[in-house]
C-alpha cells in the first residue's frame, strides 16, 4: 500500500448487524459507504449475514466471541485488498498481525458499549420488574456482556484510529483508556435525500390538535417507564394533545397496556421505511426523546431536519444536536416533570417564536449531512494513513 493519499482508498467496513437501513447502527456504515463511493473510494460492507454465512444460531444466539472469530476469519481472507478496515467496536479484537493486514484499522462506535452497559446495570437495579429472559439463562447473558465489553476494549486499544459520535465518548476514552490522542468525533448523520424529504414536512395547522412525536424502540433506555407520567402531565395542561410513537419495534397491543389510562392519546407505528418518515411527521409540533443514553439520536436529527423542535434528556448524543439548537430543550435525565413542562412550553409557543425555533432546527440538522461527515471521515483516513506510513518508514530495520 503505497502513496495511498494520492489515489482512491479501498475501504472494508465490518459490522455485526444486518445491512438494513432501518437499523440505526447499520445505517451509519451504509450511508457513509455511499458517500465514500461518490468520492471515488472502493467500499465493501461485510454485514452479519456475510460474516456468519450459513451458520445457524443456537438457542441463545451467536455469542460475541463466536461472531468475532468468524469476522476475523472473513476479514483475514480479504484484508490485503484494502487500505482501511473500518469495524464496529468489538468486532475484530485481534492485532493487525493476526489479521494479516498492514493498513489502517478503525474502530467505530455508534454508541460506546461501556456507557450503555453502565445504563443497563442501573436499569436492572431501578426497574427489576422489567427484566426479561429465562432466569437460568441470565448468568450466560451476563458472561456474554462481559465478554463483549472485553472485546470492545481490545479493539479500541489495538486500533490505529477510533471514531466516536460525541464528545462525551471521546472524553471517556481519553480518561479510561488513555487513547484520546487517536480518537476523533464524527457524528452520525442524515443523508442528503432524507434532508430533502424532511424539508417538505408540513407543520401542524392552527385548527389541528397538537401532536408530540417519539422515534425509537420501546425500551427502558428510550424512556418506556417514563412515558406514562410524561403523557399524564402534558395532558393535564392540554387534554387535546396526541402522541405519535414511531419505530417502537412493538405492536400497539404490546405498548398500550403500559400507558394506561392515557393510551387513548397514543398512536403507535411499530416500523416504517426511511422514506415514509416525512409523511408520518406531518402535523407534528414537537418531538420528544426521554432517552438515558444515545450515540447521537438519528430520530431526533430527522425531526430537527423537519423543523420540529425536540425535548430530550441532557445526555450524550442529544447534547450534540438539540443542545446546539437551544440548551433549554434539554432537561435532567429522569426528571419527567421538567420534561413534560418543557413539552408544554414548546406546544404553546407563539407562532413567531415557534417559527424561529423551527428554522434553527433545520439549520442545525443541515450541519449533520452525511456528505459533510463523509468528507471529514475521508480526511481522517488519509491523515491517519500518512502517520502510519511515516511511522513505518522511520521504524528501525531488523
Amino acid at each position: 500500500m503505497t502513496r495511498g493519499a494520492e489515489r482512491p482508498l479501498r475501504v472494508l467496513m465490518v459490522m455485526h448487524l444486518p445491512a438494513h437501513m432501518e437499523l440505526g447502527g447499520a445505517r451509519v456504515q451504509l450511508e457513509l459507504a455511499q458517500v465514500l463511493r461518490a468520492r471515488g473510494c472502493d467500499v465493501q460492507v461485510l454485514d452479519r449475514a456475510e460474516i456468519l454465512g450459513d451458520r445457524r444460531p443456537g438457542r441463545l444466539g451467536i455469542s460475541p466471541a463466536a461472531f468475532a472469530a468468524a469476522a476475523v476469519r472473513r476479514v483475514r481472507a480479504v484484508a490485503r485488498d484494502y487500505d482501511v478496515v473500518d469495524a464496529h467496536q468489538g468486532n475484530l479484537p485481534v492485532s493487525k498481525r493476526r489479521l494479516g493486514f498492514e493498513g489502517l484499522v478503525v474502530t467505530r462506535s455508534v454508541g460506546l458499549a461501556p456507557l450503555y452497559a453502565d445504563f443497563e446495570r442501573e436499569a436492572r437495579r431501578r426497574w427489576p420488574e422489567a427484566r426479561t429472559g429465562r432466569f437460568v439463562a441470565r448468568p450466560i447473558h451476563r458472561w456474554r456482556e462481559w465478554q463483549f465489553l472485553h472485546q470492545v476494549t481490545k479493539t479500541l486499544r489495538l486500533c490505529d484510529l477510533a471514531i466516536v459520535p460525541n464528545e462525551d465518548e471521546r472524553e471517556y476514552l481519553g480518561t479510561h483508556l488513555s487513547i484520546g490522542a487517536k480518537t476523533v468525533v464524527r457524528p452520525l448523520g442524515i443523508s442528503p435525500q432524507q434532508l430533502d424529504r424532511m424539508r417538505g414536512v408540513t407543520p401542524a395547522g392552527a385548527d389541528e390538535p397538537p401532536r408530540v412525536a417519539f422515534i425509537g424502540h420501546w425500551t427502558p433506555r428510550k424512556g418506556a417507564h417514563d412515558w406514562p407520567q410524561i403523557i399524564s402531565r402534558v395532558r393535564r395542561a392540554h387534554p387535546e394533545v396526541g402522541f405519535l410513537f414511531l419505530g417502537t419495534g412493538n405492536t400497539t397491543a404490546e405498548v398500550m397496556p403500559s400507558l394506561e389510562p392515557a393510551a387513548d392519546a397514543v398512536q403507535v407505528v411499530a416500523s416504517y421505511k426511511t422514506e415514509e418518515l416525512a409523511q408520518l411527521l406531518a402535523g407534528v409540533r414537537v418531538g420528544a426523546l426521554p432517552s438515558y443514553i444515545e450515540g447521537l439520536g438519528i430520530g431526533v436529527l430527522e425531526k430537527l431536519a423537519a423543523g420540529i423542535p425536540s425535548v430530550c434528556y441532557d445526555v450524550p448524543g442529544p447534547r450534540e444536536t438539540v443542545g446546539r439548537v437551544d440548551r433549554r430543550l434539554l432537561v435532567p435525565a429522569g426528571d419527567v416533570e421538567a420534561f413534560a413542562t418543557r413539552l408544554v412550553e414548546v406546544l404553546t409557543l407563539a407562532d413567531d417564536a415557534y417559527g424561529a425555533l423551527s428554522q434553527r432546527c433545520r439549520e442545525i440538522a443541515a450541519q449533520f449531512s452525511w456528505r459533510l461527515i463523509g468528507q471529514d471521515t475521508l480526511e481522517d483516513y488519509r491523515a491517519s494513513l500518512a502517520k502510519l506510513n511515516t511511522s513505518r518508514a522511520n521504524a528501525p530495520r531488523p
